[in-house]
């Protein structure tokens, strides 16, 4: 620096080193930008890991839920259709036809019964 009437006057730096010091400056900020995105995809990477395990326990409490209630419908369906076997099968047994041995009449009775 030099002072010249009362003002400082710089002396100016030749221009390689002011382009060697402005290229060191880019590549610090662009290393810097390239550690946050690095940062910020391995974050986001392990979010979509938690968000996926989440949806596949709900996708799996779902479908569980979906076949309890299936299994709990087919085993009321088959006990309907189970007392419904039961009181032909007490009707058949309880027919006079069947005990005096009167086939036709006991295919008419069973054929009226289903």
């Amino acid at each position: 620096m030099v002072l010249v009437f009362g003002r400082v006057k710089r002396k100016k730096v030749p221009s390689m080193l002011q382009n060697e010091r402005s290229s060191r400056t880019n590549i610090v900020i662009l290393a810097v930008i390239a550690g946050i995105a690095l940062v910020l995809s391995i974050f986001l990477y392990q979010y979509s890991i938690l968000t996926s395990n989440k949806i596949v326990d709900i996708a799996s409490q779902e479908a569980r839920s979906n076949t309890r209630i299936e299994v709990h419908d087919i085993s009321l369906i088959l006990a309907n259709k189970f007392q419904t076997v039961g009181a032909l099968l007490q009707t058949l047994a309880e027919s006079p036809a069947l005990h005096n041995n009167e086939y036709k009449r006991a295919d008419i009775v069973i054929n009226t019964r289903q």
